[in-house]
């Protein structure tokens, strides 16, 4: 009777780390499924070209990617977050991701395109005549 007890020990032992194995298992695919992998193009709305070293970033957190020089970015994503996507000289966008494909096209922003360069002219002096 004591072998058959330790046979069912080592069954029942079996059966446990199985069970957590299975557990562990389906806990990180569960974890995975919440992330999402989002990609696209950020181009110029008015030319269409794409917008080389764009930001993308995860609003309200410090996440983020850069555009590649055919304007393409990468980023893993929870779905429903929101991305900011900027460029210098464009106006930002804020867009909630809502599937893995999102392609952006960023107005200009005539603001911030003038420089606000000021040119002054003095009298010549002396040496410059």
């Amino acid at each position: 009777m004591g072998q058959t007890h330790c046979t069912r020990c080592q069954r029942l032992s079996s059966v446990r780390a199985l069970l957590l194995a299975f557990c562990l298992l389906m806990g990180s695919v569960a974890a995975s499924a919440q992330t999402l992998t989002v990609t696209g193009t950020v181009t110029s709305a008015s030319d269409g070209e794409p917008l080389i070293g764009a930001s993308v970033t995860v609003k309200g957190a410090n996440e983020g990617a850069t555009t590649d020089i055919d304007g393409n970015y990468s980023i893993k994503v929870n779905p429903g977050t929101t991305l900011t996507f900027s460029y210098v000289g464009f106006s930002p966008r804020d867009i909630k991701v809502t599937g893995n494909r999102l392609d952006v096209a960023l107005q200009e922003n005539a603001e911030s395109i003038s420089l606000g360069l000021r040119v002054e002219m003095s009298p010549p002096t002396p040496s410059m005549r």
